[in-house]
């Protein structure tokens, strides 16, 4: 999506919700959540 838009997310990608490891190893990590939150971001900036 980065690519196609030529935009980067307002906020760093990371599995903090995914427990302690998450929190220490998950930081770039694309969840299903973080794709979804960036959709909703893309999506509140086209105009139609």
């Amino acid at each position: 999506m980065k690519v196609a838009c030529d935009q980067d997310p307002s906020f760093n990608p990371s599995a903090h919700d995914y427990g302690k490891l998450g929190k220490f190893l998950g930081r770039g990590i694309w969840t299903p959540n973080e794709i979804l939150r960036y959709a909703r971001e893309l999506s509140d900036q086209t105009k139609w």
